[in-house]
């Protein structure tokens, strides 16, 4: 990377850095843990490792190890991409309605707030301009298109068993983190078809960035 990416990188661990911090309370001091059961701030906390590790090691200078092998893997950094950018996807269309509503969400979880703009909006966006303009991609294939799907279907089998093994989440009324996985709202049939339609959709958003990242 030339100096300007890294820049541009240590700006996406900067925001990823003040979303979680004002997302997650710490600066009302009143942090609240129970908000890292939820995909947006793991799909956040896992951009800032990873670009974390990616300045760092561009900084030291460092060209082998097992730690270079991964944060300069095409195949992780366009996971991480996908993974991400996936927080934007469902949040705009699926729970910024309900949000708006007041349909989800607790009094002090407002649309417009600095902290949800950040954490479900700027870090995704500024993640998948990273990847279109700086990552490298002409390893990518196909499969890398499905394979990827590993890291949010990692975080269903967890928000399941944590669902299915606690109790209601803080602040809520359900031990799971989203409406559309909740059995006990929607009968585990919709919720087996939901995260089976929502599986596809994630494949087919693999597949595109794979076309897109061909033609680039």
């Amino acid at each position: 990377m030339n100096g300007y990416e890294v820049w541009f990188e240590g700006f996406i661990v900067f925001a990823a850095i003040i979303g979680l911090i004002t997302h997650s309370g710490i600066l009302k001091k009143k942090f609240r843990v129970n908000l890292f059961l939820y995909y947006t701030n793991l799909s956040n906390l896992l951009v800032l490792l990873f670009f974390s590790c990616r300045v760092v090691v561009t900084f030291l200078g460092i060209q082998s190890g097992f730690l270079y092998q991964v944060v300069y893997s095409e195949f992780w950094h366009f996971s991480i991409t996908a993974s991400i950018l996936i927080t934007f996807l469902i949040y705009h269309f699926l729970l910024a309605p309900l949000v708006k509503k007041g349909d989800i969400g607790s009094a002090e979880f407002k649309h417009h707030s600095f902290d949800n703009i950040a954490v479900h909006y700027v870090v995704p966006i500024l993640t998948l301009l990273d990847w279109l303009f700086i990552a490298s991609k002409s390893n990518l294939n196909w499969m890398s298109g499905v394979y990827w799907i590993v890291i949010p279907l990692a975080y269903t089998l967890f928000a399941l068993l944590r669902g299915m093994l606690g109790g209601n989440i803080k602040y809520t009324t359900s031990p799971y983190p989203y409406p559309f996985m909740d059995p006990a709202e929607k009968g585990w049939m919709k919720v087996m078809l939901n995260l089976f339609y929502m599986s596809i959709g994630f494949v087919v958003l693999g597949m595109m960035m794979v076309g897109i990242g061909g033609i680039l």
